[in-house]
């Protein structure tokens, strides 16, 4: 009896790990592949959630771009095999035209919606998805934390340093070594810190600003240059925003 039940709770536990990996997946025409939980298919598109996010957006795909279904119950829907209009390679059929895509800080948002990485995906496209904006934005965001921390050391250790040479000034040397000893190395790392992550920040800044001037130009929307005096996002200067 115990082998027996044993046996059923293996069999409903590989079940339920079957279901939990099961997934449509779309084949389309351009030779790609869609991982998608398909909630409708009508005469115009295939309307479905990302496999890996099945509680976010519905993406729509338009049926004339679809060679194939396979369902994840195992069975397949072909379709013809009329030519898809050819799209961007930067924007998503269904997506890329709701707005214009913003950035701010390592976020993109459309209309005010803050974009997930899956809806980057869409909007961007896969191309340039891999290619550029999940490096540049992780070039960016380590940039960010080496000069976030290195910022700290250097005040601190030329603090500690500046309060050395004020002691040394009156004639308590060796108070004043002490803080300069301990000031110097705070004061060193802070600088290496920061000389790594200044120039990563702003390189990941430079090519994800990119990402985002393409991807609009592709979705239709002209460069509008917009010159900004005084305190910026960064710091203190002059900015030409599009």
């Amino acid at each position: 009896m115990k082998k027996v039940f044993a046996t059923l709770m293996a069999a409903a536990l590989m079940l339920m790990g079957l279901q939990a990996f099961a997934q449509d997946i779309i084949l389309k025409k351009d030779n790609t592949m869609v991982r998608a939980n398909i909630e409708e298919i009508n005469g115009e598109n295939v309307v479905y959630h990302a496999f890996d996010n099945p509680d976010g957006p519905l993406f729509k795909l338009p049926i004339s771009q679809v060679a194939k279904i396979q369902f994840k119950n195992g069975t397949e829907q072909v379709f013809n095999n009329t030519p898809a209009p050819v799209a961007s390679p930067y924007v998503a059929p269904g997506f890329g035209n709701q707005g214009k895509l913003i950035r701010d800080d390592d976020q993109l948002f459309i209309n005010g919606h803050e974009l997930s990485d899956e809806e980057i995906k869409a909007v961007i496209g896969e191309q340039l998805w891999q290619e550029t904006f999940a490096s540049a934005r992780g070039q960016f965001k380590a940039g960010k934390v080496l000069t976030n921390i290195g910022i700290p050391f250097t005040a601190a250790g030329g603090g500690l340093m500046i309060a050395g040479l004020i002691l040394a000034a009156t004639s308590n040397g060796e108070a004043a070594a002490i803080l300069v000893g301990v000031g110097a190395p705070f004061f060193g790392t802070g600088l290496t810190l920061m000389s790594i992550g200044i120039p990563l920040r702003c390189i990941g800044n430079g090519r994800m600003e990119w990402v985002v001037d393409e991807t609009n130009r592709n979705s239709g929307y002209a460069m509008q240059p917009k010159v900004n005096f005084g305190f910026q996002q960064h710091g203190v200067g002059v900015s030409i925003n599009f």
